[in-house]
């Protein structure tokens, strides 16, 4: 047998066959019931990505506000550093620990003995 003979001896469905099953109380009721569950599905995993979403978005706000709470916080530690690194602080520490304060200084040259050990 020929697959022309196969599909000749089938069925094929005409429009008022297709509009007689539609009017099937059971075949409306099982396509009614696959789109309200299709849509269900599709608003639930809407409410999923947009809380997804709004989560996402507070907590990057959340993390931006503790970059700058950092920043603030390093640039104040950098104020105290270099304020405990001046000059006068560290006289007035040498001062109060007796140590005496070089009157001149000589530096020695690099083409010295000494300098190369």
């Amino acid at each position: 047998m020929s697959k022309f003979y196969f599909l000749a001896q089938k069925q094929i469905p005409t429009y008022a066959d297709t509009v007689r099953v539609l009017h099937d109380e059971h075949v409306r009721l099982r396509i009614g019931l696959a789109v309200a569950a299709s849509i269900f599905a599709m608003l639930i995993l809407y409410i999923f990505f947009a809380n997804s979403l709004a989560s996402k978005n507070f907590s990057l706000k959340m993390y931006g506000e503790k970059i700058q709470e950092i920043k603030r916080d390093t640039a104040r530690v950098e104020i105290e550093i270099a304020g405990k690194k001046s000059l006068e602080v560290l006289e007035a520490q040498s001062q109060a620990l007796g140590l005496a304060i070089p009157i001149s200084v000589e530096y020695v040259e690099a083409v010295s003995p000494l300098a190369r050990k």
